[in-house]
């Protein structure tokens, strides 16, 4: 599956939402060209929900990047946003089922606490790696599959 199509179906996929909120989704122009193997549909999924969770956790007239590099004969896709970032305490538990780092806001951002779950399940069938690293003025986070 060619990497960039992957990152253009998912920003694509997103499109509205980050209009209707005033994000721009940018994809980094030093997208690396690249093939990984797996299943195009779950992959866009996994990356789509990705890129919504940014949006969703991110200020107003902010922005969120896609990007992704070779890291020796590793694919990196990343997606990075600006929103206020996940306490240290809480970065363990994200990618549990139903798990929210704050339970009240659901009612404003919506959803189910599955995301970040699917994401994991769907990059785990991959053979691949996610980590999240959070700073105080947003996230990155990096997924990363064998070439």
């Amino acid at each position: 599956v060619d990497v960039a199509a992957i990152i253009g179906e998912a920003v694509d996929a997103t499109k509205i939402s980050a209009e209707q909120q005033h994000i721009e989704v940018s994809i980094s122009d030093d997208v690396e060209p690249g093939r990984i193997f797996g299943d195009e549909q779950q992959l866009v999924t996994a990356l789509s929900n990705l890129i919504s969770n940014a949006i969703k956790y991110s200020p107003s007239h902010t922005k969120v990047g896609v990007g992704s590099r070779r890291v020796g004969n590793m694919i990196e896709i990343s997606v990075t946003d600006q929103g206020p970032g996940i306490p240290e305490s809480d970065v363990e538990r994200i990618f549990e089922r139903f798990y929210r780092v704050d339970p009240a806001r659901s009612r404003d951002t919506g959803g189910t606490g599955l995301g970040l779950s699917i994401v994991n399940k769907i990059i785990n069938d991959h053979n691949g790696n996610i980590d999240f690293v959070s700073k105080v003025d947003g996230a990155i986070i990096k997924i990363t599959f064998i070439k």
